[in-house]
Formats: C-alpha cells, structure tokens, sequence
C-alpha cells in the first residue's frame, strides 16, 4: 500500500468530495494552510499525482463557434481509478 503527503492526500479527498473533477481555476499556484492549519494543495501537487497516474488534466481541443470566434474549454483535472483505490488505502 502506498502512502501519501499530507498535501497528496488533501488534493485526492478534495477532487474524491467534488466528484472526482474540478476545474484548474480552483487550484492555487502554491501550497497554503487554512485557518486551521491544514494544507491546501496547490497546483505542483496534482501534476506529481498526475506523473504517478493518480489524476489526469484534461485536454479539449477549442470549438468554433461558426462567427469565426473559437471558444476555449477550461481543463480540468479528474481522479482516476488509481487515485480513488489510493485515496481508499489511505483514508
């Protein structure tokens, strides 16, 4: 069973209460605390989730909204089976 950072798990329990997905926008550059102490996962997180197959950043290529103007998707990042069985293992 592997084991995780206080950090890897918050951003695992984070997108495991959102339903598995959120958008980047709700993901700070950095770590933080909040007014408790608790880490707040930030962005450097979840792409070391993403290196180890636990989460997944979306890609969605624009859509053409046939005026000529090209509407762009925000990519998400999504929890894989991996990332639930090792939120699982470690809650």
């Amino acid at each position: 069973m592997a084991k995780v950072t206080e950090a890897e798990y918050e951003a695992l329990k984070f997108l495991v209460d959102n339903s598995g997905a959120v958008l980047i926008t709700a993901i700070g550059d950095k770590n933080e605390t909040d007014v408790f102490g608790d880490v707040i996962p930030g962005m450097r997180v979840y792409k070391r989730l993403a290196k180890s197959g636990h989460v997944l950043f979306t890609e969605e290529e624009p859509i053409d909204l046939g005026d000529g103007e090209m509407f762009e998707f925000t990519p998400m990042v999504e929890l894989t089976e991996s990332g639930r069985k090792l939120f699982k293992n470690n809650d």
